[in-house]
């Protein structure tokens, strides 16, 4: 990649002083990978924390404030425990809405969530990166239907991703998933109220991110089963993401690693329901390092990294 025209720099360190009169120190080997896009709105993405890695991290869903008579505050502690592998353990909580009220209008534990990821091994040379992992899904108390629909819920998935070549800043990638929802005997099947589901979805996308701004477009294949009954829930996304720099951050006096994120999704589907309605989708992502990385979570001068991490 060509060094920045002298004006950007400039402005760019002006900048930086303006925010803070001590300039924050460039992010170590674990934010640099912290910093990589793994996920956009609900989309997986590859990228494993590596061996040591611990990250808090806390995503509360805006939308909800506009959406729902509840907020949720979903909590997660990822941890790599190999060199490939990565185990995250999250937990749901929600609590009352103060703008709305309804049925919904309460609090509880919500929905607990365990998953192991694992980074796969590709051809020696390939500009590919991919993931492969197995998400599990278990309803806490008495949720929201829209948060859990009080079965357990079992997702393998499948995450690629590659930089496009000659055009620095741009990353194409993909994910394949298959949600089962599952008999769970602590929720009593009178309690149950949505009917056993299961839900494939097939997502492309391509993402433009050459500096801390960048946009996207996916379109999602969708397939949602109830029952002897399937129907198709194609959708489509364009939106806008922002990692905020860690000298802002820190100047800001907010401690960690923090990204927003927005789209427009347009469903094409002619059903009722919350989750099927088209509109604007929101995400806050707040990643705190645990523990600092060991000498073996580096990434490899030949790992592809994401347009962020450059």
């Amino acid at each position: 990649m060509s060094p920045p025209p002298i004006s950007r720099l400039l402005a760019g360190l002006a900048g930086a002083v303006a925010l803070s009169a001590t300039p924050a120190p460039p992010p170590g080997p674990l934010e640099a990978r912290m910093l990589r896009l793994t996920e956009l709105l609900d989309t997986r993405l590859p990228g494993i924390l590596g061996v040591d890695g611990a990250v808090l991290r806390l995503q509360p869903r805006l939308g909800d404030l506009r959406d729902r008579d509840y907020l949720r505050l979903p909590l997660e502690l990822r941890r790599g425990i190999a060199d490939r592998t990565e185990l995250a353990v999250g937990i749901t909580p929600f609590t009352a809405n103060p703008f709305r009220r309804g049925p919904d209008h309460r609090h509880g534990p919500g929905e607990l969530r365990l998953e192991l990821r694992r980074e796969l091994r590709l051809p020696a040379g390939s500009a590919w990166r991919a993931d492969a992992g197995l998400e599990a899904r278990l309803p806490l108390g008495r949720p929201p239907a829209a948060l859990n629909d009080g079965f357990a819920h079992l997702t393998p998935n499948l995450a690629l991703s590659r930089p496009s070549p000659g055009w620095p800043g741009a990353l194409a990638y993909a994910e394949a998933r298959h949600d089962w929802g599952l008999p769970y005997p602590v929720r009593p099947a009178e309690r149950r109220v949505a009917r056993r589901r299961w839900d494939a979805t097939a997502a492309l996308g391509l993402l433009y991110q050459p500096e801390a701004w960048g946009g996207f477009v996916e379109h999602h294949l969708r397939r949602v089963g109830e029952g002897r009954t399937a129907f198709a829930a194609p959708e489509s996304r364009v939106g806008v993401v922002w990692a905020v720099p860690v000298a802002r951050s820190r100047a800001w006096g907010l401690p960690g690693l923090w990204r927003a994120e927005v789209a427009y999704r347009r469903v094409h589907v002619a059903r009722p329901g919350a989750e099927f309605a088209s509109g604007l989708v929101t995400r806050v992502r707040w990643n705190l390092r645990l523990r600092a990385p060991s000498v073996t979570d580096r990434a490899s001068p030949a790992e592809p990294r994401s347009p962020r991490s450059r």
